[in-house]
């Protein structure tokens, strides 16, 4: 038996509490998201708050938040409360896997709140790092990678750059990164669409006609098929024509040209 008047109070109070859980849970419930009003009250989640609402739409509204990283949005559906959605609850909604995520994105929200401490900015990273307190350096306790808790650039002595220097300086990188894009698209035009003299090495771009070219700087012929410098047209003329169209692999004639365009 209870030994003084707040045990009893206590008592009291659990008992009465346990009561209407019973009775709740026995009637029929009316849900206010999808206005399901033929489910007992045992299929419901009642909020700490005290707010209801079918465990169904509880588990997508608290899965959806995990999933997307929200957990700002973990509050009572009621459009007139604020009550937060907290671990307990969400404990009995989600699986294991799905609740690990959620307080792994818990610790990552508690952390980001704290001043001394940032994320590695290592993208295979990403370990929480202690700042130091003047210089708001950082080392990664995991990767060893030491960079700036206030601009997350490489650890520098210098002044941190400013939201719009970074910017300026972002768009020269892209540019910059654009023209050696297009430098390497035309060297490779060039490596698929031309070819080298064998006299001279000058460079004999082709863009119609036969396979027998002629180098604009030293006057070379050469074929285009095999690249070997050519004197006429005989480099093109077969000893064997009818064997060579019969065999499906064409033989290589010294002095003829079996190679085919590229």
């Amino acid at each position: 038996m209870p030994s003084n008047l707040d045990d009893v109070i206590a008592l009291v109070l659990e008992h009465d509490g346990a009561t209407k859980l019973a009775q709740f849970e026995a009637s029929q419930q009316e849900c206010a998201v999808c206005f399901n009003d033929d489910a007992l009250g045992s299929s419901f989640t009642i909020l700490p708050c005290g707010h209801y609402f079918c465990s169904e739409c509880m588990t997508r509204l608290v899965t959806l938040c995990i999933t997307e990283n929200r957990l700002d949005d973990l509050v009572c559906p009621n459009l007139e409360c604020t009550g937060e959605i907290g671990p307990a609850t969400v404990a009995g909604l989600v699986d294991a896997e799905l609740y690990a995520k959620y307080d792994r994105f818990s610790l990552q929200k508690a952390l980001a709140a704290m001043e001394d401490v940032a994320f590695c900015p290592r993208p295979t990273c990403g370990t929480p790092s202690p700042l130091h307190a003047e210089t708001q350096q950082g080392v990664c306790p995991k990767c060893n990678y030491m960079f700036c808790g206030l601009c997350l650039m490489t650890s520098h002595s210098t002044p941190c750059l400013g939201p719009e220097a970074r910017v300026k300086m972002l768009k020269e990188r892209a540019a910059q990164n654009k023209l050696q894009q297009q430098e390497l698209l035309s060297i490779d035009f060039i490596a698929r669409t031309s070819k080298f003299c064998p006299t001279c090495g000058a460079v004999i771009y082709k863009n119609g006609g036969c396979a027998k070219v002629t180098c604009i700087r030293c006057n070379q012929a050469m074929c285009w098929r095999c690249g070997v410098a050519i004197l006429s047209y005989d480099h093109f003329q077969s000893r064997n024509a009818s064997s060579l169209i019969a065999s499906p692999i064409r033989p290589k004639v010294p002095g003829i040209c079996t190679s085919r365009s590229t």
